[in-house]
């Protein structure tokens, strides 16, 4: 991958890495996996509590329950 970051952003990065010893690539590899980490589990957990139970529209409106569904569980 590539990423191309504004100049201020790469002379933060770059000091705080040297402040810190790391290379360049350490510190972006541990913000990105922190950054994930944290978003990841921001994410509702989906159940499946009635499984083989449906509705008779469920595929018709699957996107309108899930929406239901996501807001609900926030």
């Amino acid at each position: 991958m590539t990423f191309t970051v504004p100049d201020e952003v790469a002379r933060r990065l770059q000091a705080a890495a040297v402040a810190r010893g790391f290379a360049v690539e350490d510190a972006v590899v541990e913000a990105l996996t922190e950054w994930t980490d944290h978003h990841s589990a921001e994410l509702p957990a989906l159940t499946f509590v009635g499984i083989g139970e449906g509705r008779a529209d469920l595929a018709e409106h699957h996107d309108e329950i899930l929406v239901g569904h996501l807001r609900d569980a926030s």
